[in-house]
């Protein structure tokens, strides 16, 4: 398995998270492990540990950033059902919507951020697949993301994730299967010739 297998698992696993996140099934899952398999074996094969590491740390932040989301808009819904947790109005038996509202958005800025930062280091791992490959293509999808995240308060930024997302998928679509040669690197000898350039007898 090498660079040309790593190809086949990325573009399998973009096309499974689009599709899982259409239909919200297990399929966005299945693919953003075949994309980590991918990386890990781009990673070994270019000798940039840095590559992996780096997805690895987007992953976990993701996750994080997730389970902030969750955890605290479902402890505000259930704050909400408690009437001595704050958020209903003393004495007028009504909700604070206005306290709800704050809550929430806490935890969406806490979770936005986590999330910024996760996406700085997607953008880290594909440029470092972009030096390594010598194919452009990785970096601009892991600035989509980044900017994107940033600017996910807005529709433009969900927009420039979109755009990541079919970007990121060209990139594995066209990442090249051979390692790039490097600077004054002669290609090897075909088989019909030896080291010294003289025809086998």
């Amino acid at each position: 398995m090498g660079l040309d297998t790593a190809k086949i698992l990325g573009i399998i696993g973009v096309i499974l998270e689009i599709i899982g996140g259409f239909f919200q099934g297990v399929g966005s899952i299945v693919g953003l492990v075949l994309v980590i398999i991918a990386v890990y074996m781009v990673s070994k094969e270019t000798n940039r540990s840095d590559i992996f590491n780096n997805y690895i740390i987007y992953f976990v932040l993701a996750i994080v950033a997730i389970g902030v989301l969750f955890v605290g808009v479902l402890s505000t819904i259930l704050a909400m059902g408690i009437g001595r947790a704050g958020f209903f109005t003393p004495g007028m038996g009504g909700v604070n919507v206005w306290k709800v509202i704050s809550a929430i958005l806490v935890w969406l800025v806490i979770a936005w951020i986590v999330l910024v930062i996760g996406t700085y280091f997607l953008m880290k791992s594909y440029s470092g697949i972009a030096e390594a490959l010598d194919h452009g293509t990785f970096r601009l999808a892991g600035k989509l993301y980044f900017f994107g995240a940033i600017l996910a308060i807005i529709v433009v930024g969900l927009l420039l994730i979109v755009a990541g997302v079919i970007v990121e998928l060209i990139a594995w679509a066209t990442m090249p299967t051979e390692l790039p040669k490097k600077p004054g690197e002669m290609p090897p000898p075909t088989s019909g010739e030896t080291g010294m350039g003289e025809p086998v007898i």
